[in-house]
């Protein structure tokens, strides 16, 4: 088997040596109360063993399947974006041989991009990752965030296990009386049936919405 990988937009790049890690859990930092099923989720949103996939499909009448979600959704406000995008992600580091110094961390979800610096060690690593992209739009992505990480200042990398999100991104933080959290079947309901992704004027988003 060849030792070269492809990073997307990188190139090809040699497989890290004397390294092995796995992704244990992915939380994402938004302040923002979600709900499924009318009760309230709580991070971490992707954790190893968890079952966060599921299948949501539309309502009544409604044919529409909406493909396969997560159990554990995060939405970001974009009214909060300027101080920064962030979530915290536990890298279990199980071999460090010949190689020190700090780590970085890369993340990408479709377009999302997220990076994070850390100290290496064996065990498990605390790393807080920004989001080096916000959308300042409204978007809706999920499928598998793909992970590759790198010892700063080397060309090397090392390809981690994939994890399963689904992330928002709204205009604003939701209303009070969402109690328990913005439920994400709506929020999926209003992205592929209302035709909101993309918005940023909320007047507009408003009258698409009603």
């Amino acid at each position: 088997m060849s030792n070269t990988v492809i990073i997307s937009g990188r190139g090809s790049t040699n497989q890290l040596t004397g390294l092995d890690a796995k992704i244990r859990e992915v939380s994402f930092d938004t302040g923002v109360k979600v709900a499924v099923d009318k009760s309230q989720i709580s991070a971490p949103h992707w954790k190893e063993g968890e079952k966060v996939k599921y299948e949501q499909k539309g309502y009544g009448a409604e044919k529409v399947s909406y493909g396969v979600c997560s159990r554990k959704p995060a939405v970001y406000a974009i009214t909060n974006n300027a101080g920064g995008c962030f979530l915290d992600v536990k890298v279990d580091i199980t071999k460090l041989k010949n190689v020190s110094g700090t780590g970085i961390l890369h993340g990408n979800l479709a377009s999302l991009k997220m990076e994070g610096e850390f100290p290496l060690a064996l065990g498990v690593n605390p790393v807080r990752l920004k989001i080096t992209d916000p959308p300042d739009a409204i978007k809706w992505f999920k499928g598998d965030i793909m992970w590759h990480f790198q010892v700063k200042d080397k060309p090397q990398v090392r390809i981690l296990n994939k994890t399963f999100a689904e992330v928002f991104f709204i205009l604003d933080r939701p209303a009070d009386f969402y109690k328990p959290g913005i439920w994400a079947e709506a929020l999926r309901f209003l992205c592929k049936r209302a035709g909101i992704l993309n918005g940023k004027d909320e007047k507009k988003v408003t009258r698409q919405i009603t």
